[in-house]
């Protein structure tokens, strides 16, 4: 109410808010097999995991929706190197253990 007891009008305040969509090309933990006979080494697995947190740096989205996830530890192991999304959820369609990308 205002000061002649007449109700004010709501103006909700703006946001900006940042959607993105990231293929993070087959992310699995190091030494299990994907796609047949591919896996991959403690180093790429390490490199991979340093991209994905720079990739979510230069995004600055406040929701990203991730492709190719056989592994969600190994995602957060990236989202909690980005820094990013402190007390966020990692959801994930499928497993997120190795049954399969999500």
């Amino acid at each position: 109410m205002d000061k002649d007891n007449k109700p004010q009008s709501y103006k909700p305040k703006k946001i900006k808010l940042r959607v993105g969509q990231f293929n993070v090309l087959n992310l699995v933990r190091e030494g299990v097999k994907f796609y047949g006979n591919n896996s991959y080494s403690k180093e790429k697995v390490d490199k991979k995991v340093s991209w994905i947190a720079n990739q979510l740096q230069n995004m600055d989205a406040g929701i990203v929706g991730f492709e190719e996830i056989f592994h969600a530890d190994v995602l957060q192991r990236a989202i909690d190197e980005s820094g990013l999304y402190k007390g966020g959820h990692l959801v994930c369609y499928g497993d997120g253990n190795g049954n399969g990308p999500s």
